[in-house]
């Protein structure tokens, strides 16, 4: 149980080509041809940037409707297409001996989510996921000849705070930290990540994350956090479509509906409006008093938790972002009208904001009621982050989860809000061996990538969900996660969208210039802080 715009999103991606070839890797370069939608400052037109080592990488490739895509996707973990069990030492790391170093960990612990601990023990009454991070562990420990331990935090006493307590007593007692609302920080008690011996490129680092928060405008790379196959909590901040299979086959049964969704979402067909005619399909008024009331018993088509954040994963769904890459600039920033197509942009708006004003729709404020409105039948379709999936406690209970729909057939791919409760990895700066934590780094996101993550997905595939054809619905939602700083960093522009979509009044072609001005103010801010630390 547990385009139009895509043009966004892809220039998003591809700095993995643009950013970190000083890293590694050179990407494959493809050739692009002019989208008649402008989607940089640059206007779209193809180009490749040089980093300082010569090599180039490519801006992207077009689809037919224009939209500029990525030319090197990002890799999920688990994919690098190797034949390593994990097991064994990485071909690159045969010589890495840790001589019994200890490495601490200081793990935000925070509500009913799971941080997922880096080096839990075993209880006896273990899932998966936590018998792969005990194994996961002691693989490293016993290869490296290290140790790993964690520290587990509260609200009183984050992660960052042991950090800033260290740096300010001159005392070394934390590692790593991971801890929300962090996304991005950079100062003098954390550690630039890309002045270390790091390939940044490794798939085992989550590239989209890197392609958000890397500053390397000048071609210096920088960056203070990480996020990768050991960072579990940032799949569970994945915002999804839930739907009730008993609903569905109900729809199905009275010919109410022949929309067959798994195949749909797999032909690239699931969009807006394919899901504004199940939700009509849906809807019941059960007690026939003209009004749609969720505490009568009335069925809709699509509910949610009342936060707001299904606004802003309907947004990012239909390719909308806040802050997108300059391709001539390689700056991360925010959509104007010298980046997007505004008018097309404020069309897709329209036609999300049919979604949320809708007579099927409805926004529920308890939140145990909300998650309940999937599993008990008053609902084809419900809003919620992949977490919420493994809290259901009804072994009965009958649904499965799709990405959100694409603006139209031409978007090139479906994306997946991470929404705000996600970590990330950060490294103190009283650390004095920073060979040895580059190592580690690399191989511990190595071993999470083959012994960890694999089973953590396999938990949800098999043990939360009820069906089989939810696994490929979940690897597709994974394949589109969006890490946005706009979104991310609360700067204006995702939440004036999401107010537009929520209240159907559409003021985004007069208003982005003002947002606009204001998101880049803050992403200018942001740029200047993470150098002047990078740079000291």
């Amino acid at each position: 149980m547990k385009r139009i715009l895509s043009l966004l999103i892809a220039i998003a991606m591809l700095v993995v080509a643009v950013s970190l070839v000083a890293c590694g890797n050179d990407p494959e370069t493809t050739t692009t041809k002019k989208p008649d939608v402008t989607t940089s400052s640059s206007k779209g037109d193809s180009t490749t940037s040089t980093d300082n080592d010569g090599t180039t990488a490519s801006s992207g490739t077009t689809d037919s409707n224009g939209t500029t895509a990525s030319s090197s996707s990002t890799t999920e973990p688990g994919s690098s297409g190797d034949d390593l069990s994990g097991k064994t030492k990485h071909p690159d790391f045969m010589d890495v001996n840790f001589n019994s170093r200890e490495f601490v960990f200081a793990i935000q612990k925070k509500g009913d989510w799971d941080e997922y601990p880096i080096a839990p023990e075993a209880t006896g009454e273990d899932n998966i996921i936590t018998e792969a991070s005990i194994n996961r562990t002691k693989t490293v420990e016993s290869l490296y000849n290290c140790k790993i331990k964690e520290i587990q935090c509260d609200d009183s006493a984050t992660g960052y705070s042991l950090i800033s307590t260290d740096i300010q007593t001159g005392k070394h007692t934390v590692d790593f930290a991971e801890y929300q609302y962090s996304l991005g920080r950079a100062n003098a008690e954390l550690v630039n990540f890309a002045k270390l011996d790091i390939d940044l490129t490794h798939d085992w680092f989550d590239q989209s994350f890197i392609d958000t928060y890397n500053v390397n405008d000048d071609g210096v790379n920088r960056i203070f956090q990480l996020s990768g196959p050991w960072n579990l909590i940032s799949y569970d901040a994945s915002w999804m479509l839930y739907f009730n299979m008993t609903v569905y086959e109900a729809l199905l049964a009275a010919g109410k509906t022949n929309v067959d969704l798994y195949q749909t979402v797999k032909d690239g067909k699931w969009t807006v409006d394919v899901m504004l005619g199940m939700m009509d399909a849906t809807r019941n008024d059960v007690n026939g008093d003209q009004k749609m009331n969720y505490d009568d018993g009335d069925v809709f088509g699509l509910t949610t938790y009342a936060n707001g954040y299904v606004n802003n994963a309907i947004w990012f769904g239909i390719g909308g972002r806040g802050a997108i890459r300059d391709t001539a600039t390689n700056k991360v920033v925010a959509v104007s009208k010298d980046t997007v197509d505004v008018a097309a942009l404020s069309a897709a708006i329209d036609k999300a904001s049919k979604l949320v004003n809708n007579e099927g729709f409805t926004a529920i404020n308890a939140i145990a009621k909300a998650r309940g409105s999937f599993t008990n039948g008053q609902t084809l379709f419900a809003s919620e982050c992949l977490a919420a999936a493994s809290l259901v406690d009804d072994e009965n209970a009958n649904f499965s989860c799709v990405p959100f729909p694409k603006y139209n057939e031409e978007q090139e791919s479906y994306y997946t809000m991470v929404c705000n409760r996600a970590y990330a990895l950060a490294a103190s700066a009283a650390i004095s061996d920073l060979d040895n934590i580059a190592s580690f780094i690399e191989v511990f996101a190595f071993h999470s990538q083959k012994l960890l993550y694999p089973e953590y997905v396999n938990y949800y595939k098999t043990q939360v969900f009820c069906d089989d054809g939810a696994g490929e619905m979940l690897d597709i939602v994974f394949k589109g996660r969006v890490w946005d700083m706009d979104y991310l960093g609360n700067m204006g522009i995702t939440s004036t969208v999401a107010s537009y979509i929520s209240t159907g009044k559409n003021m985004f072609s007069k208003a982005i210039a003002s947002k606009s001005a204001a998101t880049n103010s803050k992403l200018d801010e942001y740029r200047a802080n993470v150098k002047k630390f990078a740079d000291k």
